[in-house]
Order: C-alpha cells, then sequence, then structure tokens
C-alpha cells in the first residue's frame, strides 16, 4: 500500500474552463499562492490525482466536498 492509496477524496472540480468533474485524490498538501492555471493568490490542495496517475494541484474554492459517490 503507498501513500496514494489512503484518504481518497471524492469531489465535484470546476476548472478552469468551467468544466465540471467527478474527481478522486488524495490529498498531499495546502498552500497559499498561485499557478499557471490559478493565477489570483488563492488556496491550493496538492493531490495525487487517481485518474490521471499524477499530482495536481485543485483551487479549493472550485472543489465541491458536499458530493457523496454511489457506491
Amino acid at each position: 500500500m503507498t501513500r496514494f492509496d489512503q484518504e481518497v477524496l471524492h469531489f465535484i472540480y470546476v476548472n478552469y474552463r468551467n468544466e465540471k468533474a467527478v474527481r478522486e485524490a488524495t490529498p498531499i498538501s495546502i498552500r497559499w499562492g498561485v499557478n499557471e492555471w490559478h493565477t489570483e493568490p488563492q488556496w491550493l490542495m496538492l493531490a495525487f490525482d487517481h485518474a490521471k496517475k499524477a499530482e495536481r494541484e485543485f483551487a479549493l474554492e472550485s472543489c465541491n466536498f458536499d458530493f457523496v459517490p454511489r457506491p
């Protein structure tokens, strides 16, 4: 078991193109800052995205954690 197999979050994410998608990710860290896609300072969550099998940063203001996946 790796650290990415633990504490998986399921949430709806709205990207910079205003596209909504259900995401499955394991959080790594949270920081205040900017990046290529989020050019205004804001809270960003670095997480391992299980669908893309890579680390990604998500703008927390664009995450809906009220989503509950169907079994």
